[in-house]
């Protein structure tokens, strides 16, 4: 049977290449993977596939049910031609009706029957299919070497890059520097602040006790400052004049600045005469900020949260807040993965405010961490670690298994192409899977972060899932081609 060993080859090659099909259309297609909760909302959406029906980019739909039939044809003997067609536009419905089901993703009508085309197209264009397969078949080597080395370069890429996006960049220089409520008390903070202070640097734990040690309104707290220019600094019970290295002084208008400090009421705040435009370019040229501040909240149940310290616009853009949530410090910084809000990951440390009671906060972040102190209290650093889900930009907790497929289990399916033995393929896998893990933690040991270790746990475990995979749908098929080619006794 000489013909054997080629059938297997291109039947196996067939199956890897329509696993990874699936894998990446499946992620394309329901990215971010945010499911809604109530039928309702789902048949909301569902419904808008019908009045939304064509999206910009529906010729491309066509090309991944083209190549969809072409590989499930050439995974197995079909009684039919046009059975691959019918299996594939049937997974393409059900992707549908799923997708409408995710939030901030459309189901469409023009998308599925585009998909049909390309469905049919494929049928139509087997013989053509199989004249390319046999030419790429004297080369599938080198092909399968070279998706492999791609494959692992953009999870290289992907894993280094999520991270770069825990620092503090792609600052607005047009926000306005404020203390105390946003825009017309929907975020109402009601207190007395004393003093504030912001810092175009982080710092360390030895620099904060300095600071919390010396109040600025003691004799010498002033000079204990001066070293961390750039920065904005007030004594609010002296009035609205900065006493930082910038000259940013607060307007006075409707504001009432008394022997305690400013004093708002809720709905009140005291905001810059200009944007906060220096002090927002020092930090992000620095990758630190460091926020500052004596207050008394006259309320515990504070929440937005309420804002005693922000250089933001509105309610939803922001470079940095210090706000007030309950009893809870939070803090929000502007970074790509924490998005234009700052919303996407809110660092908090509870048990800071009580009614009435005199706090002096110091909290200082690069993005990536944050660490508090309270009247000299160390409260804890807060990190956001980068996880596999952070690397895609998976905003959903839990979803790291996820990521862990697109990025890692390929590489163990692609591994089945390459070797015949087990050892090989284990091989391969390991070392291409190794490389990949090894940027994604070696780029957080250089950045100090914490180690990731989710990301060798997951990405072993998926890449050793594709490996098994990979095997498994040899081991089924080759018993299917082995009936197929072996000689009828009757003949």
């Amino acid at each position: 049977m000489p013909d054997e060993p080629r059938a297997r080859t291109h039947a196996g090659d067939a199956r890897v290449a329509l696993a990874l099909l699936a894998i990446v259309v499946v992620f394309v297609t329901l990215y971010p993977f945010g499911f809604v909760r109530t039928g309702g909302v789902y048949l909301h959406d569902l419904k808008q596939a019908l009045r939304d029906p064509f999206d910009l980019y529906l010729p491309v739909h066509a090309l991944p049910a083209m190549l969809g039939v072409w590989l499930l044809s050439a995974c197995r003997r079909w009684k039919r031609r046009w059975m691959p067609a019918a299996v594939v536009c049937a997974a393409l419905i059900a992707l549908e009706f799923v997708q409408a089901g995710v939030a901030h993703r459309h189901a469409r009508v023009g998308d599925l029957g585009v998909q049909w085309v390309g469905a049919g197209l494929g049928v139509w264009l087997i013989p053509v299919a199989c004249r390319a397969g046999a030419v790429l078949g004297r080369a599938r080597r080198a092909i399968w070497t070279l998706l492999l080395v791609v494959w692992t370069a953009l999870a290289c890429a992907a894993v280094v890059r999520g991270q770069m996006g825990h620092r503090i960049e792609v600052w607005d220089e047009s926000f306005p520097f404020m203390l105390g409520d946003e825009y017309e008390g929907q975020r109402n903070w009601s207190g007395v602040i004393h003093t504030a202070a912001v810092y175009a640097h982080a710092i360390d734990q030895s620099r904060a006790q300095t600071l919390s040690d010396t109040s600025l309104a003691q004799d010498g707290g002033i000079g204990a400052r001066q070293s961390l220019a750039p920065s904005l600094i007030y004594d609010l019970a002296q009035g609205p004049e900065c006493l930082g290295s910038i000259d940013f002084d607060l307007r006075t208008k409707d504001i009432v600045y008394s022997e305690r400090g400013l004093e708002l009421d809720e709905g009140r705040y005291a905001q810059g005469q200009r944007p906060a435009s220096e002090i927002t370019q020092a930090i992000v040229e620095a990758g630190g900020a460091t926020i500052e501040v004596e207050c008394t909240p006259t309320l515990t149940e504070q929440f937005g949260p309420a804002r005693i310290v922000t250089i933001s616009k509105g309610l939803d853009y922001r470079n940095i807040t210090l706000g007030q949530e309950g009893d809870a410090a939070v803090l929000r910084v502007r970074t790509r993965r924490a998005g234009p809000n700052g919303a996407d990951i809110q660092i908090e440390w509870p048990g800071v405010f009580e009614a009435g009671k005199r706090v002096h906060l110091i909290v200082t972040t690069t993005g990536g961490r944050s660490r508090l102190w309270v009247d000299g209290v160390d409260m804890g650093e807060r990190e956001s670690i980068s996880k596999l889900g952070d690397w895609l930009k998976i905003r959903s907790a839990g979803k790291s298994w996820i990521a862990g497929v697109v990025l890692y289990l390929p590489i163990g399916l692609i591994a089945t192409a390459l070797a015949r033995g087990p050892m090989g393929r284990g091989v391969i896998a390991g070392v291409f899977g190794g490389v990949a893990i090894a940027a994604a933690l070696g780029y957080a040991q250089t950045a100090g972060r914490t180690l990731p270790m989710n990301a060798a746990a997951v990405g072993g475990v998926c890449v050793a899932v594709g490996l098994v995979l990979g095997w498994w749908m040899n081991r089924a098929e080759n018993r299917t081609i082995t009936a197929e080619l072996r000689p009828d006794p009757e003949s």
